[in-house]
């Protein structure tokens, strides 16, 4: 088992995998290590006959968990970063090789003494795994997954109420526009608005210099685009992707342009967009609760054909002395 931290090897291992997420990145561990100065990120490299596997965790202070800070003196624990991540690997199954891995890193977890793991899996790759016998893996909630495709075969294969919307943008002439980071506060203003006017939690408010941050790490894999009408920026999305995966990160809406539907007008860009660029799946997201009924998560599964994935969770308790929990509570982090 290796341990790594440094920009340039973390970077290097990941990407010599055949898949990866932007989440996997040593840049997008350090854009939220930024918020947040109080945890470590490491990047586990195992090797054996059967493959090889890479995971990247971040290293946290019990006495900083939002349960069980009482119990943490001296503690850790190690939870995935706010996205979607789990295992990456090549070789034989991801579970043969993970037998091959786990006493070493069992070991080096009562070395550290580390208590708990919390892991948040990837709904396209479908990477989770069992660490340890008694860990446990629940499927958290269903998220719509998008098949990339041109507006055309989009057109035809999508709900009939979302062909409405983008007849409705066709006929107003709405244009989709790529932007560069210098834009940024322009996206900051309809973003904010947007998160105020949903009173969004506080954990999806992103500052400046987070989004300037990873745009600089990112780079071509950190896409910004505006929707204009007659002129004005009406919607702004930021998409980050890897070449097998993408996602909708963050969106701001103008209030007086709803009628639009901007939230899938705005997916359908990044579809066509990702589609040009051979990027074949989107992760558009889940509803606000866990419900299938839940209104956003119908909403979007109109998008497509396809059926909803399920993203799963994981939790490993090393230390018996601590409770039985709903470990990510009722968090809407996709």
């Amino acid at each position: 088992m290796k341990i790594i931290t440094e920009k340039k090897q973390w970077n290097e291992s990941i990407k010599s995998f055949p898949f990866w997420d932007v989440s996997h990145l040593w840049g997008y561990h350090e854009a939220f290590r930024l918020r947040d100065p109080s945890f470590e990120a490491r990047l586990f490299l195992f090797e054996c006959e059967q493959g090889r596997l890479a995971y990247p965790f971040c290293l946290k202070k019990l006495s900083l968990h939002p349960e069980y800070s009482e119990k943490g003196k001296n503690r850790f624990y190690l939870d995935t970063v706010y996205g979607h991540v789990g295992p990456l690997y090549e070789g034989d199954s991801v579970e043969k090789i993970w037998q091959a891995c786990e006493k070493d890193f069992r070991q080096y977890c009562e070395d550290e003494n580390i208590v708990l793991i919390q892991e948040r899996f990837h709904p396209v790759y479908q990477n989770q795994i069992k660490l340890f016998p008694e860990s446990q893996v629940y499927e958290k909630r269903k998220l719509v997954v998008c098949t990339t495709l041109d507006f055309e075969n989009l057109y035809h294969t999508t709900h009939r109420k979302n062909r409405r919307y983008l007849r409705m943008a066709k006929e107003n002439d709405l244009q989709f526009i790529q932007a560069g980071i210098e834009e940024i506060d322009d996206f900051l203003a309809l973003y904010y608005d947007t998160m105020e006017r949903n009173q969004a939690e506080e954990v999806f408010y992103f500052e400046k210099e987070f989004f300037v941050f990873l745009h600089e790490e990112l780079q071509e894999l950190f896409t910004l685009f505006f929707c204009y009408k007659d002129g004005k920026r009406i919607n702004g999305t930021i998409s980050l992707h890897s070449p097998t995966s993408g996602i909708g990160f963050v969106m701001g809406n103008d209030r007086n342009y709803r009628k639009y539907n901007l939230g899938f007008v705005s997916a359908a860009n990044f579809l066509d967009y990702f589609n040009t660029i051979d990027m074949p799946k989107l992760i558009v997201g889940g509803g606000n609760t866990t419900a299938l009924d839940n209104p956003m998560l119908r909403s979007k599964m109109k998008y497509t054909q396809e059926e909803p994935v399920s993203f799963y969770v994981g939790k490993t308790v090393l230390w018996p002395e601590l409770e039985e929990g709903d470990f990510y509570g009722n968090s809407t982090l996709d």
